[in-house]
């Protein structure tokens, strides 16, 4: 497929490796046409286990792939002593899934997965190579026809190794199409390979070795490598089925099953682990055998555990709780002498307030102002607070930046709407979390940006050499999903894991070579993870509850919070005196409500993000489709609705797409805006034909309007921000302005300027435009008023408060432009802190 040079980039000063097409076969068009394919299949793909790709040009009929540079050995070199041992060749199988999970996620497929294409780094990072035969699963199309690549012409063909005829599947030997489940093939050929030290089929010749990966089994596992674990072997037996509906339901169970399996062997030599079992398999096939490895499995870590308590390891991890009071916690850290814990809470509906644990004090004591959330602690002892803090997604706390002694004092005010921050080791310096012009951005010192987004950063934390800092990068804002990153102080960042859900609360390990994080890696429950600086996860601690980690000292001793979030609705139907609780399962969001108060739309996040439909008098719930659901129409026969990519993928595809989903008879279509980088929030114009959406192009976000069907949107308005309401005749859009409520004309063109509602401010958010068109209702915080837009006259509607104070926060609020029926969102956050002594 070509040659591989060594190269320097001398525009951006690092190393690469360029991959050249032979000049005696760029004239063959079959041949080319190839070698761009493995570029687009491999440049459409970001994970930490598949190699990067740069570029890809044509220069004096030269075409060539510009990739990462690869430091390491091919696994074949790897195996040149034979087979590895188990705990050797986990992680290398671990990762190599991880990998194919994200390619066939993507809707991609390797087709010659082979130790060859396959490498391990000095540092155990594994990197999957050359997708040279890759093809889409949705291929493209010519003459109404798929386009396919030949695997083999000619058995005999040049460059056609018995490597590569050894490690095809049964499909891919008799020359039938192929979809992810032969990489699955082909992987549990490698892996044999690595546990046994032998390939699983090998004939004399090809047609031979062809033959047997069609009929017949390869030499038991137990026979050649009998000491290999049982659950290794049922997942080897899963992989090479003949039949590819016996092989994994997804690529994505099969690492999870991998990554289980490495987890519980780390055990048996780590007793104060926690015990998770492998995670459940998804179909019938195998299930007894998966029960009874099971109960083999558990009853060897159990024998390991009490052999290990026998010869006197350390016990499992302890927890003491800390906090006793109802509410929710913001942040939790160590004061300097290891001892004192620092963190701040909202208990029983009260306002935001910093406190001191004490060992010798049974309970907490307030420190700092009220209305102030903790965000760090120095190492002389100062705290950075967030004053006159108001808690936004995700126990985030947005505020004025100030500093003050622990040992108490009035704090001193340094910057504004400051969301969070961490010290730097030697607490010279800060590093923050702002918001600029709809960027959120990593700085640090204040005012150097490191890093920018136009999702949202959280979580930054100093490594302990005080040298790069740690953060979740969430790519969608709004949204609670995360990739762990970390970022030097000349602004190089690395991301070292895929999209995670419920991403929060990140801390060094003690030795600085881990970053524990919490987050749900895909098994529907918020767990402690590590992660190395080479991309190597592994599960810390996982409990029946979601565990945040918050600090931890530099004796192993870590700062956990059990944390419970549930999103509920409430409404009021027309005609009704008493509201009633419309939530379906356990995170519902209203996004619509129709014209008459009858028909709630509304956006479940568990298990995925579901769009559904709900009568307001308590009708069952219609699910509409998966997706973030945004607004009826003015008929009520379709929803809004924008779909998020698969927990996993690294970087989701952010382009200007919806979907419209039938309320009733009918099927979704997609709509896609051309020559947008970026879109959020939308909603429909009074005909219902056309669809208002903010969305970036460049630098800024406004306001776009767009036919139904899709195509090339047209700028509605100057740059803009949400929340947004469109009046009822199409004409109008109040949204904000420089921060603040505005009238936009939609008939006065882009550049006209927005007319400010006098005395808006900042907290304002809008609702809906009233039924006579010159008022709208607006929210600051839980009162809702109605507004007059041109005179800025306001009366309280209605005040919003939830029965139970305790960690309730009243979120979307969604209304009848009559004022008559409603509906909203009430977050229960509760948290309890933990002090854990054990993890390891």
């Amino acid at each position: 497929m070509g040659k591989v040079y060594r190269a320097r980039d001398t525009r951006l000063g690092r190393e690469v490796a360029i991959k050249v097409l032979p000049a005696e076969t760029a004239s063959d068009a079959a041949r080319l046409k190839r070698f761009e394919k493995e570029a687009r299949a491999a440049s459409a793909l970001n994970h930490p286990n598949i190699v990067t790709i740069y570029a890809v040009d044509c220069v004096d009929s030269t075409t060539f792939i510009v990739m990462e540079l690869i430091e390491g050995k091919t696994l074949r070199d790897v195996l040149a002593d034979g087979a590895l041992p188990t705990r050797k060749l986990l992680p290398i199988a671990s990762q190599i899934a991880d990998g194919l999970a994200r390619a066939h996620a993507g809707g991609i497929v390797h087709r010659d997965l082979k130790p060859e294409n396959v490498m391990v780094t000095g540092d155990g990072l594994v990197k999957i190579l050359d997708f040279g035969l890759a093809k889409l699963a949705h291929p493209e199309r010519e003459g109404g026809q798929p386009v396919e690549l030949e695997t083999v012409s000619e058995l005999t063909a040049p460059g056609v190794a018995m490597g590569t005829v050894g490690y095809m599947s049964p499909e891919q030997a008799s020359g039938h199409p192929v979809d992810f489940h032969s990489d699955q093939f082909s992987f549990g050929s490698v892996l044999y390979e690595l546990v046994t030290g032998q390939r699983p089929f090998q004939g004399k010749t090809a047609p031979e070795t062809l033959a047997a990966i069609i009929r017949e089994d390869p030499p038991p596992i137990a026979s050649l490598a009998p000491g290999s674990p049982a659950g290794l072997r049922w997942i080897l037996e899963r992989c090479l089925a003949k039949e590819p509906k016996e092989r994994y339901t997804s690529t994505e169970d099969l690492a999870k099953d991998l990554q289980g399996l490495e987890v519980h062997l780390s055990e048996l030599s780590s007793p104060s682990g926690g015990i998770a079992p492998l995670p459940a398999q998804r179909r019938r096939t195998g299930l007894a055998m998966a029960v009874v490895g099971m109960l083999i499995l558990c009853g060897a870590l159990a024998g390991g555990l009490l052999l290990g308590r026998r010869l006197g390891n350390p016990s499992p991890p302890s927890y003491h709780e800390v906090s006793y009071k109802r509410g929710f916690l913001t942040t939790a850290r160590f004061a300097p002498d290891g001892r004192t814990i620092v963190y701040s809470a909202a208990w029983g509906g009260d306002p935001m307030q910093g406190f001191l644990k004490r060992p010798e004090s049974p309970d907490s004591v307030p420190f700092g102002p009220p209305g102030a959330a903790v965000l760090a602690v120095s190492p002389s002892g100062e705290v950075a607070l967030a004053l006159d803090c108001w808690k936004s997604l995700f126990r985030r706390c947005r505020g004025t930046l100030a500093r003050i002694p622990l040992a108490g004092g009035s704090p001193r005010e340094l910057s504004e709407n400051i969301q969070q921050a961490d010290w730097s080791p030697d607490g010279s310096t800060l590093a923050v979390v702002s918001e600029v012009q709809n960027k959120s951005r990593l700085e640090s010192p204040p005012g150097k940006v490191l890093y920018e987004t136009t999702g949202y950063v959280s979580e930054p934390r100093f490594s302990p050499g005080g040298d790069a800092i740690a953060f979740f990068d969430h790519p969608i804002a709004g949204n609670g999903l995360g990739i762990v990153a970390v970022v030097d102080l000349s602004g190089k960042k690395q991301t070292l894991t895929a999209v995670l859900e419920a991403a929060g609360g990140i801390a060094w390990s003690p030795s600085g070579k881990e970053i524990w994080f919490s987050a749900n890696a895909g098994d529907s429950i918020i767990a402690i993870h590590a992660v190395t600086l080479s991309g190597k996860r592994r599960l810390v601690a996982r409990a029946p509850v979601s565990l945040r980690i918050h600090d931890v000292f530099r004796d192993g001793r870590a700062l956990v919070s059990e944390d419970t979030f549930e999103q509920s609705i409430f409404a009021l139907a027309p005609g009704e005196t008493r509201e009633r609780d419309l939530s379906w399962l356990t995170l519902s969001i209203p996004t619509s409500l129709s014209q008459d108060g009858r028909t709630l739309l509304f956006t479940e996040q568990e298990p995925v993000y579901q769009a559904c439909l709900r009568r307001t008098d308590g009708s069952p719930v219609v699910r509409l489709g998966d997706g973030l659901s945004y607004s009826l129409s003015p008929d009520g026969k379709s929803a809004l609705v924008r779909q998020f990519p698969k927990i996993g993928e690294v970087t989701p595809t952010l382009r200007c797409a919806y979907v419209l989903i039938p309320t009733g008879v009918g099927e979704p279509r997609r709509i896609v805006y051309e020559g947008i980088d970026e879109c959020s929030g939308a909603g429909f114009l009074s005909d219902g034909k056309e669809i208002l959406f903010l969305g970036r192009r460049g630098q800024e976000f406004r306001f776009y309007r767009g036919s139904s069907d899709g195509g090339k949107p047209r700028p509605a308005t100057p740059p803009a921000d949400r929340p947004f309401a469109i009046s009822s005749d199409g004409r109008r859009l109040l949204a904000r302005s420089s921060g603040v409520p505005a009238v936009f004309s939609l008939d006065a063109g882009p550049e006209a300027p927005p007319r400010p509602i006098p005395g808006a401010t900042a907290a304002d958010r809008p609702i809906v435009w009233s039924d006579d068109g010159r008022s709208a209702y607006l929210r600051n915080s839980s009162r809702v008023f109605r507004v007059d837009v041109e005179t800025g006259r306001r009366t309280l509607w209605k005040e919003i408060a939830p029965n139970d104070p305790s960690g309730g926060t009243i979120g979307r609020i969604v209304l009848t432009p009559d004022g008559r029926s409603y509906a909203y969102g009430l977050h229960r956050d509760l948290s309890k802190l933990y002090l854990v002594e054990g993890l390891r």
